[in-house]
């Protein structure tokens, strides 16, 4: 409630059967496999609990939006270990990059706005893949401004049916930036963001100046991301954060030790891949 505003039902419940069904979500009512619910699995509670605002009172308008439903519902699972097991949000995240990182080198033909008709519930697509784009939304507006906006949806679409061009035109508007690029890019096709970098150093007082340019050689992936600059010893280290709201970008740090290398995404938390160097 805290994220998306009052519950939005009467009640909620659980039905227990001892056929394995994993978990479906139903208005107020969520039916579980008896074995996984008595797990206490917190990822499928999560999930389903998710699903009572992200398909239960905002639906899909075609089954092409399903990751509407699946990518949000996964990305509660997300949010919920962030509050209690913060090395399982790290392992959650890895496990969704490693899923969209495998459908973009395997050309998969199918993307999140046109899913596959014979595999609506791919789980690397609409499920990792669609918590992955969510998650990276959530970094790139931050979590304060998406969740307002997330909130203006619910308001606007609640008991109703949305598309995915609802969702980007209600986001935007409410967050004032122009989210076409990132939906472009993350929602309409199936590809990944090619990184080049270069470092400059230079001496500054008694420390460091150091001046990194971040370049997508690609096309435009807008996105946050780490970026660690590394000394000699292993306290020398200091994080720098890159958003990419265009495709070639800034930073600069300033450190009392020298930096002696770089380390992009250093907890390898979002989907990219190196630049190829240039051909000579």
């Amino acid at each position: 409630e805290g994220f998306f505003g009052t519950y939005p039902f009467e009640k909620y419940g659980h039905v227990l059967t001892r056929n394995w069904v994993g978990g479906m979500e139903d208005q107020s009512l969520t039916v579980l496999g008896r074995e996984e619910a008595l797990s206490g699995d917190p990822a499928l509670l999560s999930h389903e609990l998710g699903h009572q605002w992200f398909g239960d009172l905002v639906s899909p308008k075609q089954w092409s939006d399903l990751w509407l439903n699946e990518g949000w519902a996964t990305f509660c699972e997300l949010l919920w270990f962030e509050h209690t097991n913060p090395k399982k949000a790290i392992r959650t995240l890895k496990t969704w990059r490693k899923s969209t990182i495998r459908l973009a080198m395997r050309s998969h033909p199918h993307t999140l706005h046109k899913p596959d008709p014979d595999n609506l519930f791919n789980p690397n697509l609409v499920y990792n893949k669609g918590g992955m784009v969510i998650s990276l939304l959530d970094g790139f507006l931050g979590r304060a401004r998406f969740m307002k906006a997330t909130q203006a949806y619910l308001a606007e679409f609640g008991t109703k049916n949305a598309s995915t061009e609802d969702f980007q035109s209600v986001l935007t508007r409410s967050s004032g930036v122009n989210l076409k690029p990132f939906f472009d890019a993350w929602v309409r096709q199936n590809a990944l963001p090619q990184i080049a970098w270069d470092v400059k150093t230079k001496k500054e007082g008694k420390g460091f100046r150091t001046t990194v340019t971040l370049r997508q050689v690609n096309g435009h992936f807008p996105m946050t991301a780490a970026l660690d600059l590394l000394g000699e010893k292993a306290e020398d280290k200091l994080r720098l954060m890159a958003r990419f709201d265009k495709t070639e970008v800034t930073i600069e740090g300033h450190t009392s030790f020298k930096p002696q290398r770089t380390n992009f995404d250093p907890l390898r938390l979002v989907p990219w891949v190196p630049a190829e160097p240039a051909s000579k």
